[in-house]
């Protein structure tokens, strides 16, 4: 596998978890500051405790930090959801 298929792969992922928090924007309030740090502070024994909305933040931290080690720039979509 190429780092641009892996590019390709994680921007893909990206995207799904983009969807994923937009369709679960709905169900509760956002996340305040101080729980999505504690969220990313989690280690990946912790994963497995964390919620959906709290997984999809770690996961969208560790794309994110691959993405700009190996990818180059990151996507429009990508730097967005961070605000978001």
């Amino acid at each position: 596998m190429t780092i641009t298929d892996m590019k390709k792969r994680t921007g893909m992922m990206m995207d799904y978890i983009a969807k994923a928090q937009v369709d679960m924007a709905g169900d509760r309030t956002p996340l305040n500051a101080q729980l999505q740090e504690a969220a990313a502070q989690k280690s990946a024994d912790d994963f497995k405790e964390l919620s959906s909305r709290e997984m999809m933040d770690v996961l969208t931290k560790h794309i994110m930090t691959w993405q700009k080690e190996y990818g180059g720039e990151l996507p429009p979509a990508a730097a967005a959801s961070l605000v978001a």
